[in-house]
This record gives C-alpha cells, structure tokens and sequence, in this order.
C-alpha cells in the first residue's frame, strides 16, 4: 500500500534513531499484530482521502523520546473539527491499550488546536 509506505518513510525519517535502518524499522511497522504497536490507519471522509495515522512507541524507557510518535498526513491541512475528531480517536485507542504517551501526546495536541 503506498500510503503505507509513505507514512513509515515519514515516521522514519522523521523521529527514528538513525541507529535503526530504514528496512528493519519497515518490517516493525508492518508485522505488528492487532492491538499491538504501531498500528496504521488510513483516514477518509465522504469516501474521499483525508490522510494516514501512524502510532508507534516502545514501552522501554531507554528508548529515545522521539520514539514515542504519533504520525497524521494532512493534518495541518484538515478542519479543526475533523482534526479534532482523529485526535480523540487516536487518544481513545491508546486509553484502551494504554499506551500512555502517545495519550498524553493527542490530549496534548487536542490542547494546541
């Protein structure tokens, strides 16, 4: 899917540790289980493309910060409510799996909107 791609390329180059190559990060990415980071979506409205969600984190804290990411294409470019909307999914999604600072991360985004 090259939607897919663009966002791991995104994330990638991004906020990954450069320590990591690109086709390790790539096969993490796509072999994640449900309910299991990263998990990738792709967001449409009215059957029209809007943009990907990409969260990633790993749960060890000597993981540099930049690993905890929370990726949205196009939404700079989205309306504030439907912006909004993703945001709170994205917050709900990591409560349930609690994934705490990619929560606090949307909340934080929430704020800044």
């Amino acid at each position: 899917m090259k939607n897919e791609d663009n966002a791991i390329q995104y994330v990638y180059a991004s906020a990954v540790p450069q320590k990591i190559p690109l086709d390790i990060f790539k096969e993490i990415v796509q072999s994640s289980k449900e309910n299991c980071l990263p998990e990738f979506y792709v967001i449409s409205e009215q059957g029209k493309y809007i943009g990907y969600i990409l969260l990633l984190a790993d749960k060890k804290e000597d993981i540099p910060k930049p690993f905890t990411f929370l990726a949205c294409h196009n939404g700079d470019t989205l309306p504030k409510e439907t912006h909004k909307k993703i945001l709170e999914f994205i917050g709900k999604r990591c409560r349930v799996n609690n994934w705490n600072k990619l929560a606090w991360l949307a909340e934080q985004e929430i704020q800044q909107l």
